[in-house]
């Protein structure tokens, strides 16, 4: 049992691509800018998101409310697409 606990030890960082991902989220870039800067599909960018989100990098709902809506919608697509 106490190997199990110490298996499921909570990390409180995050990794180099994650932080830069974290960090251009927060200066307001969308999904789809961060992909296209970056050279990654968008699902790699929503686990990063996840990731901090999990680790409580990420804590105001409006943050949230508006990962979908820079300029693009949940999947990274632009609106206007």
């Amino acid at each position: 049992m106490l190997s199990i606990l110490c298996a499921r030890r909570v990390v409180h960082i995050l990794n180099d691509s994650q932080t830069e991902t974290l960090r251009q989220f927060q200066k307001g870039e969308s999904v789809d800018q961060i992909v296209r800067a970056r050279g990654l599909v968008a699902s790699t960018i929503y686990g990063h998101l996840l990731a901090a989100i999990e680790r409580g990098k990420i804590v105001e709902q409006g943050s949230l409310l508006n990962l979908g809506a820079r300029k693009g919608n949940r999947c990274g697509v632009p609106a206007d697409q």
